[in-house]
């Protein structure tokens, strides 16, 4: 059976427990009732870090109480967030960086004479295989990139 909600925004890799909320990881913890602990701390301050640190350290009430099976592992599918790209214009385009708000992508686009390019929100598939990230396509939605996600699952990602 499957505790997902119970266990919610946490996730197991390289014997870590990581909190990870859209694809953002908050942080590690190095024992699961420390992350639960931390999860529930970063809900309380409604995901605001500003909020989390300044909450008021108690007593971890996960640490004496028997917890259900833990199954859960990181997602392979990542969130290309919306944002504008800077480039400048001509034969040898310079990168100037990608920015999240546009206002900031227009800012750096006038101080070099550069152009700005949109880019929309997209979920992207890697997994790292013998060292080295190896990416498996993007997809307009979540529910595509699952579907692709559990396929490569089933040939053992081998393409």
């Amino acid at each position: 059976m499957a505790y997902s909600s119970f266990y919610r925004y946490i996730y197991f890799e390289k014997d870590k427990y990581w909190i990870i909320k859209d694809n953002e990881r908050w942080m590690d913890c190095k024992t699961l009732p420390e992350a639960l602990y931390e999860r529930d701390r970063l809900e309380n301050a409604e995901w605001n870090w500003d909020k989390y640190v300044q909450l008021p350290h108690t007593m971890n009430g996960y640490i004496h109480i028997s917890l259900p099976p833990f199954d859960r592992n990181v997602s392979y599918i990542n969130v290309d967030r919306e944002c504008w790209v800077v480039r400048g214009h001509g034969k040898r385009q310079k990168y100037y960086g990608t920015y999240y708000t546009e206002e900031e992508a227009l800012n750096v686009a006038r101080i070099y004479n550069a152009g700005i390019s949109h880019k929309n929100k997209a979920y992207r598939i890697q997994k790292r295989i013998d060292g080295r990230t190896r990416y498996f396509g993007r997809f307009k939605t979540y529910e595509e990139a699952e579907e692709r996600v559990n396929e490569l699952i089933d040939i053992d990602w081998k393409v």
